[in-house]
């Protein structure tokens, strides 16, 4: 009778499973549905930031459209972009890009020596003036003094203002 109870059990079970839309037989899914339109975006995210790790130091990164470069990957004028280049200023102009971001690189840069003219030096801060293509490692480098007032910034702020090359007399003494 005891068996009959389980059969009796196991049957009520299975039918109020089945009328449920539930099909044991057939492994469940679970976790998160996510639309294909979001994954691809999420794909897409994740494509932009192993292509900014792939960025060397210094570089400066550009979208397909427009004429700007910008300093940082992350600059919110690329926030649309589906597609986000880097390279060397260089290489931006090549692709046509004529200019620094106001955002992310603090303006045009005939402008932007009077915003950084009194910040702070930091760790890792290279050091350039208005003219020239050269950046410089140690504030005191006689080629950096001899072109006139001295700016200071990261690298990545030197390139986009066009100091794309290290000082052979100073970038050797780090």
């Amino acid at each position: 009778m005891k068996n009959f109870k389980i059969i009796i059990l196991s049957v009520v079970a299975v039918a109020l499973l089945s009328s449920c839309g539930l099909n044991m037989s057939e492994p469940k899914n679970t976790g998160i549905l996510v639309n294909k339109d979001v994954l691809a975006s999420i794909r897409q995210e994740l494509a932009d930031k192993e292509n900014s790790l792939l960025a060397k130091d210094g570089d400066v990164f550009w979208s397909k459209s427009g004429t700007i470069w910008h300093s940082s990957h992350t600059c919110s004028y690329l926030a649309n972009s589906k597609v986000v280049y880097h390279g060397t200023v260089d290489e931006a102009k090549l692709e046509g890009k004529q200019r620094a971001c106001s955002r992310c690189c603090g303006g045009e840069a005939e402008n932007i020596y009077d915003q950084i003219a009194d910040n702070p030096i930091r760790d890792g801060d290279v050091f350039f003036s208005q003219d020239g293509v050269l950046w410089h490692t140690i504030e005191e480098c006689p080629i950096v003094l001899g072109e006139g007032k001295v700016y200071h910034g990261n690298i990545s702020l030197a390139v986009a203002l066009g100091k794309t090359e290290p000082c052979d007399k100073c970038s050797n003494n780090e």
